[in-house]
């Protein structure tokens, strides 16, 4: 039973073989070159060969089956879901712009929230307490009401008892707030020139009496105090960007990028807290490509880790018609090597050992010592 891995000797440039025997976990052989011929040389060499745990690459696929035909290919169940994360990330990105959209969406609704929520939390203007006073006792006229109805009283009765018309009570009974009895909005002086003003506001002119210098440049006769009154309720109001900016969250929302989209697809949606958990939610409800290719995700994991029953043959199937298409035809080749991978325990990680041991090895020679040496010292450490 042996592991295959491959090392780097110049990292991007030049590559060998390392060999390691799983059961005594140790390193059986180490080969300058990852050449197809030379690994299957080497398994010539060493018949009897029965589990071959490797990564997906395709040459000591190729090495492999003509050296050790008889040999059980168990592909590494960390190398499967690092492509598989691969592959999503890859598709998430194909949907740039559906993401792009969903996250714009969301964070202008969160800042539009949150100026709201302050304009609800400032202090109230004189002119809202006198009117909220004004208001008070017919809100208490009307809990009154509601308190009645619920009780079982009759329109009638609710009637006599509040000294009120019964079209009055069934009109309140029909609303969760009484009538405020607001007049309309009338006609106003500056209404002709409220489109410059929005103009003007929009590239960041905030001075009132600098808008009623303007106006009246333009030969509106608008006394200023229209004018400051209007800033006013505008800057009350809030909603444009340099407002949204300027008054924004002390922390504002950061859209995730395609690496973490793509690990938020692989976890359970009711388990992602705050703005997260709502983006990947509204991406789902929009991109379902891509919520297929996260429900995908989730099930080959869970294939992997023993936490399903699900044939490797159906998920082949189903990944076929998404966008995961590419990573399921790659697999394809290798069906076997999944479903050993599935039923045994073997994996490359004794082989990630001993390259990371290999490459201390080689700093301490600085690089400047050939194979041979290389390998004496592999092989004889002190």
């Amino acid at each position: 039973m042996i592991a295959i891995d491959e090392w780097a000797w110049q990292r991007g440039r030049r590559y060998g073989t390392v060999i390691v025997d799983l059961e005594r976990r140790v390193i059986a052989d180490l080969l300058p070159d990852r050449e197809t011929e030379a690994v299957a040389g080497w398994l010539r060499r060493h018949p009897g060969v029965e589990i071959v745990a490797r990564d997906r690459a395709e040459v000591y696929g190729e090495a492999v089956r003509p050296g050790a035909p008889e040999a059980v290919h168990v592909l590494d169940r960390w190398h499967l879901l690092r492509n598989l994360g691969e592959a999503l990330q890859e598709a998430v990105g194909s949907e740039h712009a559906v993401i792009r959209f969903v996250a714009r969406t969301l964070g202008d609704e969160r800042a539009a929230a949150h100026r709201t929520e302050q304009n609800h939390a400032r202090p109230a203007t004189a002119a809202e307490r006198r009117r909220l006073a004004r208001h008070a006792p017919r809100r208490t006229r009307h809990t009154e009401v509601l308190q009645l109805h619920g009780a079982g009283a009759s329109v009638s009765g609710i009637a006599r008892h509040l000294d009120l018309d019964r079209k009055t009570v069934r009109c309140w009974l029909r609303r969760d707030e009484p009538p405020n009895w607001a007049k309309p909005a009338r006609p106003c002086l500056i209404d002709p020139y409220r489109a410059y003003l929005d103009q003007r506001w929009s590239e960041g002119c905030r001075n009132a009496a600098a808008l009623a210098r303007e106006l009246d440049r333009l030969g509106a006769r608008i006394n200023p105090r229209v004018v400051r009154a209007w800033a006013t309720a505008r800057c009350r109001a809030g909603g444009d960007t340099l407002d949204a900016g300027g008054r924004g969250p002390a922390r504002p929302w950061k859209p995730p990028g395609t690496r973490r989209i793509a690990r938020l697809l692989r976890s359970d949606a009711g388990g992602i807290a705050g703005a997260d958990g709502v983006f990947i939610a509204r991406l789902r409800r929009t991109a379902p490509k891509l919520a297929n290719a996260g429900d995908l995700a989730v099930r080959f994991a869970r294939m992997l880790r023993g936490q399903s029953s699900e044939p490797v043959a159906d998920w082949l199937a189903a990944a076929r018609s998404s966008v995961l298409k590419r990573f399921a035809a790659g697999l394809q080749r290798d069906a076997a090597g999944i479903e050993s991978a599935i039923a045994l325990l073997w994996s490359t990680g004794p082989a990630e050992g001993e390259i990371s041991r290999l490459k201390t090895i080689k700093r301490q020679m600085y690089g400047r010592a050939g194979f041979e040496l290389l390998r004496q010292r592999v092989f004889n450490a002190v």
